[in-house]
């Protein structure tokens, strides 16, 4: 399930980046913190949430999403239903990912 990927998979103190819908309860459920998430906590959130929304985008180069973990200082990449409808990126297939929890259905994958 969503919360036992976040509980299982994400440490506190990490920065989680996930669409913004799944990252309103990540902070709550794991202690971490994400890039963009409830719109009314979130400095610039209408910037953030279409950013966000790019990185998952299968339009999206490689070379941006890496920049943009790196720039934004992004530990943990969350994937699950709400990611998934924002592209048919495939984060299985990225050498800067390392899938640390998954149950079919949720995913967290570490930034190398």
């Amino acid at each position: 399930s969503f919360m036992q990927a976040v509980r299982l998979g994400v440490a506190p103190g990490a920065r989680v980046l996930s669409a913004p819908r799944s990252a309103t309860l990540i902070p709550y459920l794991s202690g971490a913190s994400v890039y963009a998430g409830h719109w009314g906590e979130t400095i610039f959130s209408k910037e953030k949430f279409r950013t966000s929304a790019l990185f998952y985008s299968d339009r999206t180069n490689d070379n941006w999403r890496r920049n943009f973990l790196k720039n934004n200082k992004i530990d943990i990449v969350f994937w699950g239903a709400e990611e998934a409808v924002l592209g048919v990126w495939n984060p299985f297939e990225k050498d800067f990912l390392q899938i640390i929890y998954g149950d079919g259905k949720n995913f967290v994958f570490a930034v190398n």
